[in-house]
């Protein structure tokens, strides 16, 4: 009760102190009073509903709490100090004064003590670096949920040049055959990580040293059933692994770490390594890693889609879909071999200038159908029937001419640069000809190098590799039809290119170096906003070696 005596709900009914009226009690604005009463109240859980409105209690009564002689008190008024969103108030002098009493206090429960260290770990780094002598004691504390409190309670004076010194070495020893991942994860998983990425230089080397010696030294867990072994294992070293990579230059001196407790092995956290940025690896370390893709992952992942990269190199006709090679150009990228990419070919999309057309159909649909394509047979503007004709006129059917991208939001262009997409969507590019209506044509005919052998080549529409980015469209190459979607980017389908491979049928098109390219899209609507973007250009790739000693880059194997 308000007067400190333990909550007395022998009188109350169901309806009065059972769980759905304790929701609305704690679901509406309960007063201090009534707040008070609750958080005398024996059950744990039922105390902790009422964290939330603590701070009606004031602090003056916080303090009084903390000073209480029932644990429980004590307990819920630190718990309610470990908020995040306290004003000053609950970090003045006093209380704190207070915590660091009860951590001294020898009798205090360890059920408070853990909980009054996580509210010290709120208080200013100022004020908290004053306790870091007082805290870590409890890292060494048999019991791991201290040491999971205490090093939290650390972790925002990690990165002060006044505190470091004397945190890192006992983390070392916390970590040192330390198997508990609630312990280890804390490095991976909580705000630690972030406040090392940011600390001084002197600061992150410190943590690196701590880690790599912890890592180099890594003793395996043993236990009699192997299976245990392989789980443990994996998950400890993991995270002192990305630990040691947060930091700058972190993935060379986990190699080096990682050497020493594996020397055996040619690549140590080889997936780490295989889903990082070869640029931010040393000369030794991208060596290392080049080595391990071509002499085991290249070989290994050819051998295992032989049939399909063979049929892809050859740009057959019936096996367009496949994306074996984007898969073996991403091995190639991690060893820094660029040379296998996909590059833009012919005139840049900037360049290209368009004949267009925009209308809308006598064929009406509603807009607001968010689940059926708007692709659908149309009649065509007399005098465009045959739009994608080389021999059309577009100039004599009235159309106009512009550059791409087309586009529209809300019937308005968006010239301004959005954020960077993808090299193969581009939709970040300002819009330069407005799309008007329901339905644009596009036609266009356009100089091309001669395509070259043992390489392929991708007709892209960019501008809506993203859900709800676009709608159905149709794309003819020399007036035959090469391409066609009959719907926009629907869910889990986003993130990947809007393109068609040019097969050894359409490749004849651009023997005469010059080709018609001629596009029909509709206008889409997503969540309420009618919106397009669209650019069409091409690109070449080189083909990898698709078979083990092919004498030739690029040979599809026989």
């Amino acid at each position: 009760m308000p007067d400190g005596t333990r909550q007395d709900i022998s009188n109350k009914t169901l309806a009065e102190a059972g769980g759905m009226a304790l929701s609305r009690i704690v679901g509406g604005d309960p007063d201090a009073a009534t707040v008070m009463s609750w958080i005398h109240n024996p059950v744990m859980s039922v105390r902790e509903m009422f964290l939330k409105h603590m701070g009606k209690l004031g602090a003056g009564t916080i303090l009084g709490l903390l000073n209480s002689e029932d644990a429980r008190l004590r307990h819920i008024a630190a718990k309610f100090l470990s908020g995040e969103e306290l004003d000053e108030t609950y970090r003045s002098a006093e209380i704190h004064d207070r915590l660091t009493a009860m951590l001294r206090d020898e009798k205090e429960s360890l059920y408070v003590k853990t909980v009054t260290l996580d509210a010290l770990g709120r208080f200013p780094k100022d004020t908290l670096v004053g306790d870091v002598d007082l805290i870590l004691p409890f890292m060494e504390h048999k019991e791991w949920w201290l040491n999971h409190s205490a090093l939290m309670a650390l972790a925002p004076v990690m990165d002060d040049t006044r505190a470091y010194q004397r945190i890192f070495p006992a983390i070392r020893k916390l970590l040192d055959g330390n198997y508990n991942y609630l312990i280890q994860g804390s490095f991976r998983w909580s705000k630690i990580p972030e406040i090392l990425r940011e600390a001084p230089e002197e600061v992150q080397k410190a943590a690196q040293e701590t880690f790599s010696e912890i890592l180099a030294e890594y003793k395996p867990y043993r236990d009699p059933i192997e299976t245990i072994d392989k789980l443990v294992n994996p998950q400890i070293t993991d995270v002192i692994a990305y630990s040691i990579v947060n930091l700058p230059g972190g993935y060379d001196m986990l190699f080096h770490a990682a050497k020493q407790n594996q020397p055996d092995v040619a690549l140590p956290f080889e997936s780490i390594f295989l889903s990082a940025d070869p640029k931010d690896f040393s000369a030794e370390l991208r060596a290392a890693v080049g080595k391990v893709i071509e002499s085991r992952l290249i070989p290994e992942y050819v051998e295992k889609n032989r049939a399909a990269l063979a049929t892809e190199s050859a740009s057959d006709p019936a096996k367009t879909h496949l994306i074996r090679m984007d898969e073996l150009t991403k091995l190639y990228d991690r060893m820094g071999v660029e040379k296998y990419n996909w590059r833009d070919f012919g005139p840049s999309l900037d360049a290209m200038e368009w004949n267009y057309l925009t209308f809308d159909p006598a064929e009406k649909m509603a807009w607001d159908q968010p689940a059926v394509p708007r692709f659908r047979p149309v009649t065509l503007p007399a005098g465009s029937e045959n739009f994608f004709a080389t021999a059309f006129d577009a100039k004599k059917a009235g159309w106009k001419t512009g550059h791409q991208p087309f586009g529209a939001f809300n019937g308005n262009l968006v010239t301004e640069t959005t954020e960077q997409c993808q090299d193969w969507c581009r939709h970040e590019l300002p819009m330069k000809t407005l799309w008007d209506k329901e339905i644009l044509l596009l036609t266009g005919t356009f100089s091309y190098p001669p395509l070259k052998p043992g390489h392929r080549y991708r007709l892209l529409v960019g501008g809506m590799s993203h859900v709800g980015g676009g709608e159905g469209f149709r794309v003819y190459l020399d007036g035959e039809q090469f391409y066609e979607r009959p719907r926009g980017v629907w869910s889990r389908e986003g993130g990947r290119p809007i393109a068609n491979v040019i097969d050894t049928d359409f490749r004849r098109k651009f023997d005469d170096g010059k080709v018609t390219i001629s596009y029909m899209g509709f206008m889409n609507e997503h969540k309420g906003d009618r919106k397009q973007h669209v650019s069409i250009w091409l690109q070449e790739m080189e083909v990898p070696p698709v078979a083990k000693g092919s004498a030739e880059e690029g040979t599809p194997a026989k």
